[in-house]
């Protein structure tokens, strides 16, 4: 793929918020991908904010609530790779759909949950669903927004995880305030089914990927060789690695803190669920605005230096955070930088993904990339669970976070710099075996301006 940069704002465009200045389509586009984060989310979290009621109804032990947590991951670390194949062989919209719709079903069946066994099977279907909907939708708003937005669309996008888990906790707290606690988590599940409506809106409004019908018409399907495999030739090979170095790394500390630290506040501070809630929503408004200040600060400053910078601060607040005990103005206060700065990690190697591989395989370069990230973090939530039968839970967390954090780190080091790749519809790019994308790389950064914030 020819890339070059495209870094020129318009004098017209330099004081308006970056949202306004996309074309129309690819605002209905962001919008689209931003509520399906949303809704996903949203039934993702309940699990975790239902954790401790299912320990209680279904006499839980630890490791098979960790159990919960993982095994989403592990159905979503094999499923992630066949939607990433599905996306780029069908298209990006199609699996949108059908995973908003799977993730929705799913977590509306766990409401008639009557054994561990039965809730371990829900859970393992909406992690198909899951997986599913973040390769898509990385993959469609990746090529279907502007270079010079495009870190910060993306890291928009991700903001609507923070969304989802504060409508999860608001609707916790209702549900709990006007249903008896017995029948609670099962109305919260059922409630899991209105995702599903959104489908309709997707098939409605929103259009496919100019740049995969462009390459499916150079390349149609009868004559198209790329596999998996080719992420593992040439230069693909090395993005491969560094890009699942830095996901497995981030995201598996994020599934640290999302899955456990509602549990973790209820047994260091004796709270109820109700004032979880509240210790909770100071995190997931940073998780909101990190990656609206992440975005930005990527576009203009480039991947690296700011990924550096937000892994480094994140791996300093996590242990003050799960250390601090007794204040409450100092946890909720680290508690919101901690969300703030998962919240922007958790968006940064989705435009390096899109920039350092081609069309024909960038829906299987995110797919892939989602399948390690999903086996670390599938791993991590039972290793915490396993660590803290022989240490404290907080220091249990910390240690399997910072590590994370530290091999994240490495990944970045070794990763190219990615900021003003433009993308093209190219049969052959950045992303094919026989071609590096290091050379279009090369010429893209030696080339920056200012970009507005």
């Amino acid at each position: 793929m020819h890339d070059t940069p495209n870094t020129h704002v318009p004098d017209g465009e330099r004081s308006r918020f970056w949202l306004f200045s996309l074309t129309g389509q690819e605002r209905v586009t962001w919008a689209a991908c931003f509520g399906g984060r949303v809704l996903d989310a949203m039934d993702s979290q309940v699990y975790a904010l239902m954790l401790p009621t299912l320990i209680g109804v279904f006499a839980l032990s630890r490791g098979q609530a960790g159990m919960l947590g993982s095994l989403t991951t592990v159905v979503a670390a094999f499923s992630t790779l066949i939607a990433g194949a599905a996306a780029d062989r069908f298209g990006r919209l199609r699996v949108l759909q059908a995973a908003i719709a799977i993730s929705a079903v799913s977590t509306a069946l766990a409401a008639f949950a009557h054994s561990f066994t039965y809730l371990a099977v829900m859970r393992a279907i909406q992690g198909i669903g899951y997986a599913a909907e973040l390769t898509a939708s990385s993959t469609l708003v990746n090529e279907m927004i502007q270079s010079r937005y495009r870190a910060r669309a993306v890291s928009g996008t991700q903001s609507g995880y923070a969304v989802g888990y504060g409508v999860a906790v608001c609707s916790m707290l209702a549900v709990h305030a006007l249903v008896p606690a017995d029948y609670a988590w099962r109305v919260l599940f059922g409630l899991g089914i209105v995702p599903a409506l959104y489908v309709i809106l997707l098939q409605r409004f929103v259009g496919e990927s100019k740049l995969f019908l462009a390459a499916k018409k150079a390349t149609p399907a009868e004559r198209d060789r790329t596999t998996l495999l080719d992420l593992f030739r040439g230069r693909n090979a090395r993005n491969t690695l560094v890009t699942a170095m830095i996901s497995v790394g981030v995201y598996g500390a994020a599934q640290v803190m999302i899955f456990w630290l509602p549990t973790y506040l209820q047994s260091a501070f004796h709270l109820d669920l109700t004032h979880t809630g509240g210790y909770l929503a100071l995190n997931i408004v940073g998780s909101f605005l990190g990656p609206w200040i992440y975005g930005p600060i990527s576009d203009r400053f480039g991947r690296r230096p700011v990924f550096l910078l937000f892994l480094s601060m994140q791996a300093v607040a996590v242990p003050v955070y799960l250390s601090v005990g007794g204040s409450l103005a100092l946890t909720l206060g680290v508690g919101f930088v901690v969300g703030l700065l998962q919240g922007g990690l958790a968006t940064g190697v989705q435009p390096m993904l899109g920039e350092l591989f081609g069309t024909r395989i960038r829906g299987r370069a995110i797919g892939l990339n989602n399948a390690f990230v999903r086996a670390t973090a599938a791993i991590a939530p039972a290793l915490v669970g396993y660590l803290a039968g022989r240490a404290s839970f907080g220091m249990s967390m910390i240690s399997v976070a910072v590590s994370l954090y530290v091999f994240a780190a490495l990944g970045v080091l070794l990763a190219p710099e990615t900021r003003g790749v433009e993308l093209t519809a190219d049969a052959v790019g950045a992303g094919d075996a026989r071609h590096s994308a290091q050379p279009e790389l090369s010429r893209a950064t030696s080339k920056t301006s200012s970009v507005e914030i």
